[in-house]
């Protein structure tokens, strides 16, 4: 390890973890999208965790406020990546 680099304490770890996922994410989310045209992966997965949403108050998941939370950010995940590709396409038009 070099003097400008510096050792990540463990919650740095685990945000560059969680970073890197997201990031990764997005872009088969991205990909799928333009492989498939018209948005239908994004529009289909949105539409799975809107169901799950919905459906959590009455599971047993419903006392873990971490499960709703989980599937609320991965919906906000997808509809970010919709976002990006349609203003990738816009750009490049």
């Amino acid at each position: 390890m070099t003097d400008t680099q510096e050792k990540l304490n463990t919650n740095q770890k685990i945000l560059k973890a969680e970073l890197i996922s997201h990031i990764l994410l997005q872009e088969i989310i991205i990909l799928m999208d333009y492989m498939n045209g018209d948005n239908k992966a994004s529009n289909l997965i949105i539409k799975k965790l809107e169901g799950m949403i919905e459906f959590l108050p009455e599971s047993s998941a419903k006392h873990d406020p971490a499960v709703m939370k989980a599937y609320q950010d991965a919906l906000d995940l997808v509809k970010l990546a919709q976002k990006q590709k349609n203003a990738l396409r816009k750009s490049r038009e």
